[in-house]
């Protein structure tokens, strides 16, 4: 059982067009882990009543929703960076004060959901039907693993709560570069 995860992994890790989409979307979502790790801290610095804290987590519910329903209209390519920058803008609006900090949450939560289902169709589309499962499972959990560091480091730097945001929002402009690299990748 596991030779067959490990083959689906090291053939995802071969692959040329694959591997700088799995980068990118690892990036992604280490990302991710990094901004999001405390996000009731940086909800709660921001201004956010405590009363009205339930707002944040339904607003990244309802963006992810958002994100999987507008999924489905537009192709892979401009949904990935059209993904890359909704999550740009909300990391943006999360360093804002409440209410923008959930507008941030809202739209960062559009921006995942969208790049997650383009990311994965990209990569579906790219692997081979016999090794299709493996690499699917290999994809996830490679990208667990990127989330997890992210939480990591986010607690290791995050005295100020809005630090790991603002460390994810930098990173995540220097990314452009490399999404721009791993689409261009799948038209090889």
């Amino acid at each position: 059982m596991a030779s067959l995860f490990l083959g689906g992994l090291a053939h995802l890790l071969r692959d040329p067009r694959q591997l700088p989409l799995i980068a990118f979307n690892l990036f992604l979502v280490f990302l991710t882990g990094l901004a999001m790790a405390q996000l009731p801290r940086v909800a709660l610095a921001q201004g956010t009543p405590e009363a009205l804290y339930g707002l944040v987590p339904a607003a990244w519910s309802l963006g992810e929703t958002l994100g999987y329903l507008l999924s489905g209209r537009m192709g892979s390519v401009p949904g990935v960076m059209a993904a890359l920058g909704l999550r740009l803008l909300g990391l943006a609006l999360i360093l804002l004060p409440f209410p923008f900090l959930v507008l941030g949450v809202l739209v960062h939560g559009v921006g995942l959901a969208l790049g997650a289902v383009h990311l994965a169709s990209l990569r579906q589309r790219l692997a081979p039907p016999a090794l299709l499962g493996r690499t699917v499972a290999g994809a996830n959990a490679l990208l667990l693993l990127g989330g997890f560091l992210g939480t990591l480091v986010a607690g290791g730097i995050g005295q100020n709560p809005l630090t790991p945001v603002r460390a994810a929002l930098a990173l995540g402009v220097l990314l452009i570069p490399t999404g721009l690299w791993a689409l261009k990748s799948v038209g090889r």
